[in-house]
């Protein structure tokens, strides 16, 4: 079993995830376990209490990875939720072509061992962020189909067109509503409410992009400025192989973060001074405007990151 092997040696951990089990690969052994709380402190204090786990490694899975994160950071057991395309390029490169629970378990504690000495991104998970990022994506999904409704309203007539009108009063209803529950959460927070007041103090950055900021982008404040931009998706990726250079472009990233700090670029490009005084030289400089934009996308992530991790607010 897996208590009797040495714990003087780093231990790498990797876990698949579906709806109903775990699959938990730990020093060459496998467990499955159901993807339940009771059953995961079970194992954890059952078969790693006496283990030294360096890292373990799960995949995001649409929001069933949430608990066995939580659980896992609450037990101080480092975790790193990894992009499903990383890992499918690992598994190729490695020739794991067959896949079941068991073997892709064993592939993720692979990886976990293969990317250890990487820089990575760890999020503390509790119930507040789970829930933030659950009323986010609702809003979202709202949001949506009220500018799908709202599209609808110039190609239709009679009593459709009643019915319409009355989904998007609905619709309107509920984005209000979820809108006034993710800021209470926020402000009955006190570690998110200082982190709203100082986000709010940057020019450009209103209540709704500091909201979307703390749900979709949890691990501002803790990160480089390297890190910032290439986990949002604004910083630009080079693109030269042997006599040929083509211009970098920016690719990944958090979508929905970088759509909210575009509005804020556009604010800030002709509301901030300093953001003001870039812009103008970038177009000078023969610059799209779009590229300019995401200039100033890439330095308003990086300067709201620096104002989160020392606790101060903006300064014009």
């Amino acid at each position: 079993m897996v208590k009797q092997m040495a714990t003087t040696s780093k231990i790498f951990m990797g876990i698949d995830v579906s709806k109903a089990t775990l699959d938990i690969s730990v020093g060459g052994e496998h467990f499955k376990i159901s993807n339940k709380e009771d059953s995961l402190k079970s194992f954890i204090n059952d078969k790693l209490v006496d283990l030294d786990i360096e890292l373990s490694v799960l995949e995001s899975t649409g929001g069933y990875e949430r608990l066995a994160l939580r659980v896992l950071n609450e037990s101080g057991i480092k975790v790193h939720r990894a992009h499903p395309n990383k890992v499918y390029a690992f598994a190729k490169a490695c020739g794991h072509f067959a896949k079941t629970d068991k073997l892709d378990s064993k592939l993720l504690e692979k990886y976990a061992k293969f990317i250890k000495h990487e820089k990575l991104v760890y999020t503390e998970v509790d119930t507040v962020s789970i829930e933030l990022q659950a009323l986010r994506s609702v809003e979202r999904n709202l949001e949506t189909e009220l500018h799908a409704e709202q599209c609808r309203l110039d190609h239709i007539s009679g009593r459709a067109l009643w019915y319409v009108k009355k989904q998007i009063e609905f619709i309107k209803k509920q984005l209000s509503l979820i809108q006034k529950d993710i800021y209470q959460l926020i402000y009955e927070n006190k570690a998110l409410r200082e982190k709203h007041i100082i986000l709010t103090s940057y020019k450009g950055v209103g209540k709704k992009i500091a909201n979307s900021l703390l749900c979709d982008l949890p691990e501002l404040g803790t990160l480089s400025n390297k890190e910032a931009a290439s986990l949002v998706g604004v910083a630009p990726k080079t693109n030269e192989s042997g006599k040929k250079i083509s211009a970098s472009h920016i690719s990944g990233g958090r979508f929905f973060v970088r759509k909210v700090l575009y509005m804020a670029a556009l604010v800030s490009a002709f509301s901030n001074q300093k953001m003001k005084k870039k812009y103008t030289e970038l177009l000078e400089k023969g610059k799209a405007a779009k590229v300019a934009l995401t200039a100033i996308m890439r330095k308003i992530i990086v300067c709201l990151n620096a104002m989160i991790k020392n606790n101060k607010p903006y300064i014009a």
